[in-house]
């Protein structure tokens, strides 16, 4: 994937219909991805015993598709955000934001400079998304806030 065909959506003023996932389950997400039609699927790592090993099997399951994986993370947590992008989520969805201030820290974790400070190192989305992809990750990153 070039680009993140829910931002692309979003930003047309399209509607963008996707679901939650409460398994980590490699087969249930493969059948979601590839199946149903949806323009997402998030996995929810807040609620349910999600690991990140088992996410990026869940992330292979959805690779050769249009649908991008979301990760609702615990917490606005730099390390949380860092890794789930790193293994190759399209997108973070960040629960109990209080603040402008907040939700500010969260969309700078998760962009490379000069938006934010994300930090580049070894990556399975440079894997996945190619070698330019440091250059095109800011603008394929979906990074909503949930305002608790």
């Amino acid at each position: 994937m070039d680009s993140n065909p829910v931002k692309e959506k979003l930003k047309r003023g399209e509607p963008s219909i996707g679901t939650w996932s409460t398994t980590g389950d490699p087969a249930a997400i493969e059948v979601m991805s590839h199946q149903t039609g949806l323009d997402w699927i998030n996995i929810d790592f807040e609620h349910n015993p999600i690991d990140v090993s088992t996410a990026v099997n869940c992330l292979r399951a959805a690779q050769d598709t249009n649908t991008p994986l979301f990760a609702r993370i615990p917490w606005n947590d730099k390390v949380w955000i860092k890794r789930v992008l790193d293994i190759g989520f399209m997108g973070i969805v960040v629960p109990d934001v209080k603040s402008p201030e907040e939700a500010e820290a969260a969309v700078q974790a998760a962009k490379y400079r000069p938006r934010g400070f994300r930090g580049i190192g070894s990556s399975r989305g440079q894997l996945i998304y190619g070698p330019d992809y440091y250059a095109k990750a800011n603008d394929m990153t979906l990074v909503v806030v949930m305002i608790e």
